[in-house]
């Protein structure tokens, strides 16, 4: 062994690069002028004090990163500085990026918290719902409300691909977010749900990624029975959880509910099953318009008329759920929009005079669009008819079945317009009846809408004729009217002739009649129905029954 004196001599001693061959100190291990490594003897104590800066740095990161993820300070560290959301508009710290280079050693997985999926499916079997989740030590998953509605099969998978039947939990009412817990004997990894303390630090953790956020002061929106609603900034857009003291304090659920939620009920080794999945069901879907829309939507593509009726069926039930809170595709707007699709299939093929037999007037008013209710009754007029269609209409608006101010106007509406129908429909033809041993077939008719006439129908006349007393009435204008030579049987005369513009009998009117101004020997009050008039229909004549029947051409 080299004494003291020794050892400070070869310290002050030169050496050469052997790279570029320049004297350097012998305590140098670079060579500062080409950077080549130098061989010297080895120090004592320098090899010491590296490991022992290394070591430090190394547990100085670890209890940083230790406090960041759990939100209570590190041995290593006193209190964190914090962002107060209160106050401030810069609410949340981001650590979301971690040096890997300096420490190649960390987890490179997605996320620090075990993470899986809730999956969700209906009564008929389909998936209506995935939520990524984690689930405490005690088997407790935070669900959103929401996505539980018309889910008949719960179960939670965890990243390993195992999965657990989720057989009940905890829903405040009015709760947007419950806690379920999975039917597990194993213990699980996740930290325990605790109750957060909103006035503490706490940070958030990412569940898809290595964001972490740490918060001191959250600015609550609203307070529910189990759950407090926390404002988040719009940078945090994944499901995470709140961690506090070591423990599970609330959650994120990314864009499938807006805004996060603290836990303010009971410890996990509190916390209590009040309510089974299936008693959610009975309670939130069962029975009801949803539930049958479920299975309308399940039922066979190849048989339209039986679908279409599955829809029908569901509109006359009363909902368990209100519109907002209905899944999207059960809502109103998306069921008419299906059931437009299959009646258009419908009428394609030939099957339209089958979709009227599908809708009463309580499934029809249970649509509660207007819109939808005179299309239907559109084709159930084209295909039944309109006699048979108002009368639907008619039942429709004597009950009401919840109809609005508005749908009930335009049901009128369009009553009316099928009344109007009807009459024309009815005035197809004209009916005069008279008395079989009269001799003479008399019809009362109307003028000019405003001047009754009765005339005495004459198929030897060539023309109508009305008595001077009528045109008095109508106020025509006989002095500068042409002239025409009639015979009559007293011989022949010269008449006026005078257009009328409307001749009605029995409701049907024809237009611009022409007729001679004569009184009739003897009858001075009454016209001849002539061949003018009588030409424009085809007549028939039963002088059993004592009718005749004129059919416009």
């Amino acid at each position: 062994m080299m004494n003291d004196s020794q050892n400070a001599t070869d310290k002050m001693q030169p050496i050469k690069c052997k790279n570029c061959g320049i004297p350097l100190k012998s305590y140098y291990t670079f060579c500062p002028n080409c950077g080549a490594g130098l061989a010297s003897r080895p120090r004592k104590f320098g090899a010491v004090m590296s490991s022992i800066m290394m070591a430090l740095a190394i547990a100085v990161f670890l209890g940083y990163l230790y406090m960041q993820r759990t939100g209570f300070p590190s041995p290593f560290f006193g209190n964190s500085k914090t962002y107060d959301t209160a106050h401030t508009t810069n609410r949340f710290k981001d650590h979301a990026q971690l040096p890997k280079v300096l420490f190649p050693f960390l987890e490179t997985a997605s996320s620090a918290m075990p993470a899986g999926q809730v999956r969700l499916s209906d009564i008929a079997g389909n998936q209506i719902g995935r939520i990524t989740a984690t689930v405490s030590a005690g088997g407790w998953v935070a669900i959103p409300s929401q996505s539980c509605v018309g889910a008949r099969d719960w179960h939670y998978q965890a990243s390993d691909g195992g999965t657990w039947e989720i057989s009940g939990g905890i829903l405040g009412d009015g709760d947007d977010v419950g806690l379920w817990q999975v039917k597990n004997d194993a213990s699980f990894t996740g930290p325990p749900v605790l109750p957060a303390e909103p006035g503490a630090p706490m940070t958030w953790v990412s569940l898809v990624s290595h964001q972490t956020m740490t918060i001191s002061h959250p600015e609550i929106q609203s307070e529910q029975m189990n759950v407090l609603l926390l404002s988040l900034p719009s940078s945090m857009k994944e499901p995470g959880v709140f961690m506090q003291n070591g423990g599970m304090v609330g959650w994120t659920f990314g864009g499938l509910v807006a805004g996060g939620y603290l836990w303010k009920g009971p410890a996990e080794k509190n916390l209590v099953m009040e309510m089974r999945v299936d008693d959610f069901y009975r309670l939130t879907f069962e029975g009801g318009r949803e539930e049958q829309m479920t299975l309308a939507y399940a039922t066979d593509n190849t048989n339209p008329l039986a679908r279409l009726s599955a829809f029908a069926s569901g509109l006359r039930l009363a909902p368990m759920v209100p519109e907002e809170k209905t899944p999207l595709r059960l809502r109103t707007d998306a069921l008419i929009k299906e059931m437009r699709a299959i009646m258009s299939g419908m009428m394609d093929a030939g099957d339209k005079e089958m979709i009227p037999v599908v809708f009463d007037g309580p499934a029809l008013a249970g649509t509660h669009d207007v819109l939808f209710m005179v299309d239907v009754l559109t084709i159930m007029a084209q295909t039944e008819g309109p006699e048979k269609t108002s009368a639907f209409v008619d039942e429709m608006l004597t009950s009401t079945q919840g109809l609005d101010a508005d749908a009930l106007r335009k049901l009128q509406e369009f009553r009316d317009q099928l009344n109007i129908k009807i009459q024309k429909a009815a005035k197809n033809q004209v009916v005069i009846r008279f008395s079989p041993d009269s001799g003479q077939i008399r019809a009362k008719g109307v003028l000019n809408n405003r001047v009754s006439q009765n005339f005495v129908v004459d198929t030897g006349a060539s023309m109508v004729t009305i008595p001077s007393s009528a045109a008095k009435d109508l106020g025509l204008d006989i002095r500068s009217a042409p002239l025409r030579k009639v015979i009559t049987a007293g011989g022949v005369i010269e008449a006026p002739e005078v257009l009328l513009d409307a001749v009605e009998f029995e409701g049907w009117v024809e237009y611009e009649v022409p007729a001679y101004i004569v009184d009739l020997p003897g009858q001075a009050d009454l016209g001849l129905l002539g061949l003018n008039y009588l030409n424009r229909f085809r007549m028939n004549v039963n002088t059993a029954s004592g009718e005749l029947t004129l059919e416009p051409r």
